[in-house]
């Protein structure tokens, strides 16, 4: 749960890097393809809440158009590569893998539409079940700033 949130949250603060350094005025179209490595410790559900270390690259892709009404398209897809954990309690070792696609569009205020979808898998090499995420968090906001729909659903769960 931790993960996804600092997952979430990585994407959030990059999305807000892109859209701060593109106007209106800026070329219609704006493309960046960039890789971070980080390691976090989080507990595995799965595992008795056991702390795991995950290393992992996390591959970005984000698309920015700028359109002629003075709105914004964001596409931001996120995969994680050569994602690997080890059980800092029993030694197990894991392979972590997951995707992450968000896409926003705006018009300066209102209105504005934000989609975010991430799934994550932390599978086992040995006996331990393997421990799934999965996240959606929408937002629609109408022209009159009024929020017109929100879901927000996380799922935890173990299997195999």
């Amino acid at each position: 749960m931790k993960k996804l949130t600092r997952f979430a949250a990585v994407l959030t603060a990059l999305s807000g890097l892109v859209l701060g350094s593109v106007s209106a005025a800026a070329s219609p179209v704006f493309r960046q393809n960039f890789r971070i490595t980080v390691t976090e410790v989080g507990l595995d559900v799965c595992a008795g809440g056991q702390p795991v270390s995950v290393t992992e690259t996390l591959h970005f892709v984000t698309l920015v158009n700028a359109d002629n009404a003075g709105g914004f398209h964001v596409n931001t897809v996120v995969n994680i590569e050569n994602g690997t954990g080890t059980n800092l309690v029993t030694g197990e070792h894991y392979v972590a893998t997951g995707a992450n696609a968000t896409s926003f569009e705006a018009k300066p205020p209102f209105p504005f539409v934000s989609t975010n979808e991430a799934t994550s898998v932390l599978v086992s090499t040995g006996g331990t079940p393997n421990l799934y995420s999965k996240i959606l968090i929408h937002e629609t906001v109408n022209a009159n700033g009024l929020l017109t729909a929100e879901i927000f659903d996380f799922q935890v769960f173990c299997r195999g």
